[in-house]
């Protein structure tokens, strides 16, 4: 940063305009069947209060961002770039510079299918 005390405040771009997410009520269906007359007092209490206070949303939009490669001149080819040294020749030499000896398997399978 280039001094104390500044905020860097975010880019606009990432402002996005979406509706607000809807909150749902949860219901219990709760049947105490057979039990004592101050259970059931007790258990529709605390279903009362967990209706008043849980929820789940009845929708959550989310709005994603416009891609970097939609642009003119973009490739998704470019986001990926191969390493500069060549991992196919060095996994085919030993720890020296000799390259590593077939297998007889090996062997078999190309005087076979070439």
């Amino acid at each position: 940063m280039s001094g104390e005390g500044e905020r860097v405040s975010r880019p606009n771009s990432l402002v996005l305009e979406a509706p607000a997410p809807e909150r749902e009520p949860l219901r219990f269906d709760v049947q105490l069947v057979g039990a004592p007359p101050e259970v059931e007092q007790l258990v529709n209490n605390i279903k009362q209060v967990a209706e008043d206070f849980l929820y789940h949303w009845k929708t959550f939009p989310i709005v994603l961002p416009q891609s970097r490669f939609t642009g003119p001149g973009n490739r998704p080819s470019d986001i990926i770039v191969a390493p500069p040294c060549d991992e196919l020749e060095a996994a085919a030499l030993d720890a020296g510079i000799e390259p590593h000896p077939l297998s007889p398997k090996q062997l078999h399978s190309i005087r076979e299918k070439g």
